[in-house]
């Protein structure tokens, strides 16, 4: 599959990556799934067959006579179609060029991305094998302790949005909260799009769990149905975001935008609270839904952490996700558990992380890569702006607000505040330029961020929460000061645009073909707006996936690293963690630093920065 992501990556539009769509493409014969090759009709409740395909256990296919000839079949074409699909494979990275090379004696050697295959994936692809291998160890008494706080905690919230939710429902217990459809009625009800024809009415009966046993009707009735029904009055809260069916959305992000942040001092009420006319109606509105948000929060760490993880621990505590070099710009996901959704530290009410632990005597080394993306862009783009900020050092994003206006570089100059300030020299004699000039600074933190993902004014405008106009003038500013960034944008557009392919740092290719579309029509339209922010995109996370592949492949290669016992336990976003024995943790920390620091034979434009930290558990060397 990495050879098929490194030929085409733009297959996920045309059938995918697996053998079976592989095979039909570039084979003569398609490989068959197993449901259309062994599946049996599910039978119905009266014991006729229904349309539902069920697939028998391997073991049944293996040993019952009904099914050998077929499973032989099977089995011996699946190994030849990975034989060949590699053959064709092989041939069409070996058409593709990778890199010229001039050699000693003058003579020009074509590298095709065979080669880089070879080189780089065969061995990465070992490298993922043994940190799966490896695992990560949990502290499962942590987790199990977490599990109850965090049931406990959704008990408490559920019972406080029931009490407010009594108010204008008075089968309010009754409401099923995790229920999409009966919070939308609740909320936004009456709400009619005649276009999308959809017509929310004021009152709606919905069905739900008889958890009482009650017997509505005892006259008819012998024993309690199964549902009762309840009648759900809608406040009629204007929606902030609608599903893709144009339904008004009660997603949890809806929900926050809805609530803002009434806990706050003072509170900082969100979209809701102008709906109603008594502002302790509106404030009490806003607390429940954030209320509904936060149990959203926790539901989501309950089933895609703090469970999975007891459950996907093995005899000696360890986890053994799986990771996938499958993303169009190279980087890595991950599953079973996907740790690439970790809530962030300031979000991280359990400290999830902290279940995350070194085994006993040894401890764990947490290096971070420092802006990694930023630092690529410069390199990239060759901005001098930039460059020179990075070499200054200190806080990058104040120098870009100074760098952004002029009144801001004009208070640094005069003296009246300072850019930074050396906190063991006791409090600053004026105030800092993050502290003064707050929101310049967050802007400029923002748009550095966005830039290499190809924002644009409409989203920045969001982001800010300002017009159009104002989100395109402050884009302008900072392009004012990095002109190679604009420089370099409009030529990998223009790049796309021709060739229908963007690059790498490293070189490989992600293939768009949507860029070269000459169609006027909307949708084409749309399709090739999101391939020319990839063409921007790409190169630079594609770039971060190159740094941090060649870094693991370092350290995996380290032989003074395996000789005292380190090796990799994870990888997340621009993070890489390492457990070894305790004694050498100092040694080992320096060593991986550096190597992480400089993963290419000759250094860039900016220099990469990692920290680094050694404690027993993730959150604690965060």
């Amino acid at each position: 599959m990495h050879m098929a992501r490194l030929w085409n990556t733009a297959r996920f539009q045309k059938g995918g990556y697996s053998l079976e769509a592989l095979s039909a493409d570039l084979m003569e014969r398609r490989k068959k799934p197993m449901k259309e090759l062994f599946g049996v009709p599910k039978l119905k409740k009266d014991g006729t067959p229904g349309k539902e395909r069920l697939v028998p256990l391997v073991e049944e296919l293996q040993r019952f006579p009904e099914f050998r000839e077929r499973w032989i079949r099977y089995s011996v074409y699946d190994a030849e179609c990975t034989w060949f699909l590699h053959k064709v494979l092989q041939h069409k990275l070996e058409d593709t060029t990778w890199h010229f090379q001039t050699l000693a004696d003058g003579t020009i050697s074509r590298h095709s991305m065979y080669d880089f295959y070879v080189e780089y994936l065969v061995p990465f692809g070992e490298c993922l094998t043994d940190l799966e291998r490896k695992g990560m160890h949990v502290d499962l008494a942590n987790l199990a302790k977490v599990e109850q706080q965090a049931l406990a905690d959704r008990a408490k919230l559920e019972e406080e949005v029931r009490e407010w939710v009594s108010r204008y429902v008075p089968e309010a217990k009754r409401m099923n909260l995790a229920s999409a459809t009966q919070k939308q009625q609740l909320l936004f009800a009456p709400y009619s799009n005649p276009q999308k024809k959809i017509d929310l009415p004021v009152e709606r009966m919905f069905d739900v769990e008889n958890i009482e046993q009650i017997i509505e009707n005892p006259e008819k009735q012998t024993k309690p149905k199964k549902n009762r029904s309840i009648t759900i009055r809608g406040l009629g809260i204007p929606p902030v975001q609608f599903t893709a069916s144009g339904n008004p959305a009660a997603t949890a992000e809806a929900l926050k935008e809805l609530a803002g942040k009434p806990l706050a001092d003072p509170p900082q009420y969100g979209r809701a609270f102008e709906h109603f006319d008594d502002p302790e109606e509106g404030a009490a509105t806003c607390l429940a839904l954030k209320k509904m948000y936060d149990m959203s929060s926790i539901d989501t760490m309950l089933n895609n952490f703090i469970l999975p993880l007891q459950e996907l621990a093995d005899a000696d505590g360890r986890v053994h996700g799986s990771l996938n070099l499958n993303t169009d710009t190279g980087r890595l996901s991950s599953r079973k558990p996907n740790l690439q959704n970790q809530p962030a530290m300031d979000k991280d009410r359990y400290k999830i992380r902290d279940a995350f632990t070194a085994a006993e005597g040894k401890l764990l080394v947490v290096a971070d890569y420092s802006q990694l993306e930023l630092r690529l862009l410069a390199h990239v783009t060759q901005c001098k702006g930039m460059i020179e900020a990075f070499k200054a050092g200190g806080d990058f994003h104040s120098r870009t607000a100074m760098g952004m206006y002029d009144y801001v570089q004009k208070a640094v100059e005069a003296g009246d505040v300072l850019l930074e300030w050396d906190s063991s020299k006791g409090k600053p004699p004026v105030p800092l330029l993050k502290d003064a000039f707050a929101k310049e600074r967050k802007h400029a933190k923002i748009l550095n961020f966005s830039i290499a993902y190809g924002k644009t004014p409409f989203g920045l405008a969001k982001d800010f929460n300002v017009s159009r106009k104002e989100a395109a003038d402050t884009l302008e500013r900072w392009y004012a000061d990095r002109p190679e960034v604009k420089a370099w944008q409009q030529q990998a557009i223009k790049t796309a645009n021709l060739f229908g392919y963007t690059r790498t740092l490293m070189g490989r290719y992600r293939m768009l073909p949507d860029a070269t579309t000459k169609s006027k029509s909307f949708s084409h339209q749309k399709a090739k707006s999101h391939a020319e922010r990839a063409a921007i995109n790409t190169p630079i996370q594609g770039a971060a996936a190159d740094v941090v592949m060649r870094a693991m492949l370092n350290i995996h290669r380290n032989e003074q690293l395996r000789a005292m016992g380190w090796e990799m336990v994870c990888q997340i976003h621009d993070e890489i963690i390492m457990e070894g024995p305790a004694e050498c943790a100092k040694e080992a920390c320096t060593l991986m630093v550096d190597l992480m620091e400089n993963p290419f034979e000759s250094p860039l434009s900016v220099r990469l920065e990692v920290e680094a930290k050694i404690d027993s558990s993730w959150y604690k060397a965060k």
